[in-house]
């Protein structure tokens, strides 16, 4: 997990991070040298990234990933392998021109011998729902996107991309994808609920069974939901103030 920042610096906020095997194109690069403005190919976003951390890649392997996207890594955590080095990757990890156990990204080939699920054939509200609860318990961290620190978008968006669907990075950017529901009343498990403070959206989870919603918050974790918002288990009080629930998942 490489941290995206606002600003060239180490000292400075984590807007998102990159995961391996994610694509980005350089925008710029810092007076010193040490810096690039990149933006991520698969949801647009733009910050900074410390230069040691990018492997090139040449445009046609670039265009090869655009029209075949990659698996991505179903376990919680697994190794790649070579001669050379280990390297730990998460769930919802790319794996670049991976066939048959073995992948190549950046002029090197890697072994991988765990799960992984096939991103091309979007899956169904049932896959997105056990996707979702693989991450339970997963810290809550601003501009997380994996099982060792996550936020409430970066749950929703990596949860999407294990079931095939392309989401934008922040809660207010999700807001306007997919088709808006009339009410909770039809809503299904697998929709996506977004929450208001001040008429902006701030926060996202999924629904589940039973009316309940799996959401980051503290850590992934189940809570309830009704017509006024998040109902915390625990203290059966309200958390966040319901603004609208959509549907990206048809079937």
């Amino acid at each position: 997990m490489v941290p995206l920042r606002a600003e060239p610096t180490d000292r400075s906020e984590q807007v998102s991070q990159l995961l391996f095997g994610d694509v980005v194109s350089v925008l710029e690069m810092s007076d010193d040298e040490k810096w690039l403005r990149i933006q991520h190919v698969f949801d647009g976003y733009v910050g900074w990234i410390d230069l040691l951390q990018l492997a090139a890649i040449s445009e046609e392997e670039y265009l090869r990933l655009q029209r075949h996207p990659a698996p991505v890594v179903a376990n919680l955590c697994h190794f790649l392998h070579n001669n050379r080095r280990r390297i730990p990757v998460t769930i919802g990890c790319s794996l670049p021109f991976y066939e048959h156990g073995k992948l190549y990204l950046a002029g090197e080939h890697y072994h991988f011998q765990g799960e992984i699920y096939d991103t091309q054939y979007p899956k169904s509200r049932g896959f997105v729902m056990q996707a979702a609860r693989q991450l339970l318990h997963a810290p809550y961290q601003w501009g997380g996107r994996s099982p060792f620190g996550i936020d409430c978008s970066g749950f929703v968006q990596l949860v999407f991309k294990m079931a095939g669907y392309r989401l934008l990075r922040d809660a207010y950017q999700q807001a306007e994808q997919g088709h808006m529901l009339d009410g909770l009343s039809q809503a299904e498990p697998g929709d996506i609920a977004f929450f208001e403070r001040n008429k902006r959206i701030v926060h996202v989870g999924i629904l589940l069974e039973d009316r309940k919603i799996i959401h980051a918050r503290g850590c992934v974790r189940i809570d309830l939901l009704d017509n006024t918002g998040i109902l915390d288990i625990q203290t059966q009080t309200y958390s966040h103030r319901l603004s609208h629930i959509s549907r990206i998942v048809s079937t």
